[in-house]
């Protein structure tokens, strides 16, 4: 017989389930709606005077272990590119909560995605000083909070992070702390780059370690062991330790403001090991001394003979 429509109504009193659909069929549809419409909703159910209990529930308690999925939305035309596959508005409370308690190896998210060219995940957030994604991984031990794998790259980046702000106040764009003065093994940024001459880190701009009066100690290590150059910054001092030296161009040494113009040969002359020659001395010959006056100079021989004369 054709019915324009149903109207169900429970009683207040009733103490049963308005609409109650029992399947005995274990391989046909239960339930199938075939909806013609086109700009109305096909299944609609209107929840206002719902407090604790849930507008739709989907319970199974079955211990098969055959890969099933509870609940399935499709979009099957690869040419509907207007539609949303799930659309959830939440005016106030939480948008989306997943309260797992899978066995351990099993994702409490996950997204298998196709797209070869456009986003995966995207988050719009009109948050001014809240935090748009908040990590919480207090029992985390040994394990990753984030854990990015990328084999296929070519020219991209893994993590990219662009500010584009031309506010002057004080921020980071990136922070990294670990807030504990105990944790004595902890390192809190790890580079390694397995290609010999490629950059492990390179950085475009200033640098600064630590603030004025609070500074840290900054080690860079050579390929001899025990070889290494250390600011201390409780010492205020630049050392180098084992076979580590300091070599610089001839002509590059600069003392204060004053440029050394001596080369590492006439510096050497000044060595107590230095060998030790014979020369012709000439008028116009000159020896260096600590003149009273003039301080360490040049002297010129004639002046050492008229001052013997």
């Amino acid at each position: 017989a054709f019915i324009n429509t149903v109207d169900l109504q429970q009683e207040a009193a009733a103490g049963k389930p308005g609409l109650k659909v029992t399947g005995v069929d274990t391989d046909a549809k239960l339930v199938e709606i075939l909806g013609s419409q086109t700009t109305n909703d096909i299944l609609y159910v209107n929840a206002t005077a719902l407090t604790t209990g849930s507008a739709f529930v989907i319970n199974q308690d079955q211990a098969d272990t055959t890969t099933r999925t509870l609940a399935r939305i499709i979009q099957n035309h690869t040419g509907a590119t207007g539609t949303t596959g799930l659309s959830i508005q939440s005016d106030a409370g939480r948008g989306l909560f997943i309260d797992t308690n899978l066995a351990d190896g099993d994702y409490a998210l996950e997204i298998d995605a196709e797209q070869t060219t456009t986003n995966t995940a995207k988050i719009a957030a009109a948050s001014t000083t809240g935090t748009i994604l908040d990590i919480q991984a207090e029992a985390l031990t040994d394990g990753r909070s984030i854990n990015i794998y990328d084999n296929s790259m070519t020219e991209g980046s893994a993590l990219y992070i662009d500010s584009n702000s031309a506010s002057t106040s004080t921020r980071n764009i990136a922070s990294i702390i670990q807030n504990h003065s105990s944790a004595s093994g902890s390192t809190t940024l790890y580079l390694q780059q397995d290609h010999a001459t490629a950059d492990a880190l390179l950085v475009k701009g200033a640098v600064t370690v630590g603030v004025d009066n609070t500074g840290h100690d900054v080690k860079y290590f050579g390929a001899t062991s025990g070889a290494y150059m250390l600011w201390d910054e409780s010492e205020d001092d630049l050392t180098l330790v084992g076979a580590a030296r300091a070599v610089v161009p001839d002509g590059q040494l600069v003392l204060g403001s004053t440029a050394i113009t001596s080369t590492a040969t006439e510096l050497n002359v000044m060595d107590a090991g230095a060998t030790v020659i014979t020369p012709t001395v000439a008028s116009g010959d000159a020896f260096v001394m600590d003149d009273a006056d003039a301080g360490m100079a040049q002297v010129d021989i004639d002046n050492v003979d008229t001052y013997l004369a």
